[in-house]
């Protein structure tokens, strides 16, 4: 099942030239879209649909020109499957590392010192996983213990920024995707 839904917008993109359009009908092998400018479609032009799940990572469709309609309105055979594209600048590693984290007072004093766990990391950032909901935007320090090997562990620090919450399954209560503010450094 593809994952879209009538009137939801769709950027198709023909050689270099890119426009938003509008899904009207959703079939297993065509799709009925609406563009609102001119894109000089032909019968036979082959298209490259983008869905927008998330901004990092949206899913694309390639497709046939089948038919022309009236009023900018088109019809698609796709051809292929759906593909997902991943737009990360750094390579995500899965893990499961406990993490303290530290989010800075606004009165003088000690900093509040919490538990969570590290889901995945790279050299830009790690989706944090949490027992207390952060606000978007906050900052904070990660204390990393990284496992050498036999009773070894080497502890790093960084900070970062949350710019992300996501929904779903989580091993705390909630999870957060951290930008880091510097490139961790990540050779093994």
């Amino acid at each position: 099942m593809l994952p879209l839904k009538p009137g939801q917008p769709l950027q198709v993109k023909k050689v270099s030239t890119c426009m938003t359009c509008t899904l009207m009908v959703a079939g297993e092998k065509e799709l009925t879209l609406s563009m609102a400018g001119d894109m000089d479609l032909l019968t036979g032009d082959e298209l490259e649909l983008e869905i927008p799940q998330v901004k990092e990572a949206p899913y694309l469709l390639r497709g046939r020109v089948k038919e022309l309609g009236p009023g900018g309105t088109f019809t698609l055979e796709l051809v292929g499957e759906l593909i997902y594209r991943e737009r990360r600048k750094h390579q995500r590693i899965p893990t499961n590392l406990q993490a303290e984290y530290y989010l800075p007072k606004e009165e003088p004093g000690e900093p509040e010192h919490l538990q969570g766990k590290i889901l995945d990391i790279s050299s830009g950032g790690a989706f944090l996983s949490t027992r207390k909901p952060l606000e978007l935007g906050s900052k904070l320090m990660l204390l990393l213990r990284i496992p050498l090997g036999r009773d070894e562990e080497s502890i790093t620090g960084i900070g970062g920024r949350v710019v992300r919450r996501h929904k779903g399954q989580v091993p705390l209560d909630y999870g957060y995707g951290v930008e880091f503010s510097r490139s961790l450094e990540l050779s093994g």
